[in-house]
């Protein structure tokens, strides 16, 4: 009887860290799918809202040359964002990145560039989300394909026609001569998954012992 309650409690804890895992990744991806959601929220009004109405402003006051980098760069708002956003929440980490880009620290790493491959491959995948191992550590990874749309080519399309203020800047290093409608990068969002499956790990291993104990306790001779 010893024997079985023992194999039942090693069963149990398998179940129970098997469960509480699931339970970790599916809390991960809704985290990582929140925040991404919300990432590309701030990208749309940018893009679409804020940097039109900016050039609209500068054309008024014969500034059409002049680019406004902290209003107009949806790149750079959505990178200041989240560094304020990881001021309280450090563990997340986001990531805009191009095999091109305009600003050579936004350069793509292996595994975005690996990402840039499978949305080229996949032109009707819209996101990817998984586990993989980032900087030694299982990281929960939701990213998505950057399309090259109208409102990007103002910047980074034709050099006679994009704000002069961009070329003195970044000059030949920047990423111009887009076309629309073109895979131009790769936005993502990770979060590390190591602590929270530790603490499963440690859950799973004192319920089994616990189990243990208490086996070994009823089927004592002393009982």
């Amino acid at each position: 009887m010893g024997v079985i309650l023992l194999v039942f409690s090693a069963l149990l804890s398998v179940l129970l860290y098997s469960y509480l895992k699931a339970q970790v990744i599916r809390d991960a991806e809704e985290k990582t799918m929140i925040l991404m959601t919300q990432v590309e929220a701030i990208g749309g009004y940018v893009s679409e809202t804020l940097r039109p109405k900016m050039f609209e402003i500068l054309s008024k006051n014969h500034s059409i040359d002049n680019f406004i980098i902290e209003a107009m760069s949806t790149t750079h708002v959505n990178l200041q964002v989240i560094k304020r956003f990881n001021k309280d929440l450090p563990q997340y980490v986001y990531k805009r990145v191009s095999d091109r880009p305009i600003n050579s620290e936004n350069r793509a790493d292996d595994f975005h560039m690996g990402m840039m491959e499978y949305f080229g491959k996949n032109p009707e995948q819209k996101k990817w989300q998984g586990i993989v191992k980032l900087n030694g550590e299982e990281s929960m990874v939701y990213a998505r394909p950057i399309m090259s749309n109208e409102s990007c080519l103002k910047c980074h399309g034709d050099k006679k026609r994009i704000p002069k203020l961009l070329l003195v800047r970044y000059g030949a290093l920047g990423s111009f001569g887009w076309k629309e409608g073109v895979l131009v990068g790769i936005e993502s969002i990770h979060i590390p998954l190591s602590l929270a499956l530790a603490d499963v790990r440690k859950v799973a291993w004192d319920t089994s012992c616990l189990v243990s104990s208490l086996s070994a306790f009823c089927f004592s001779p002393f009982t």
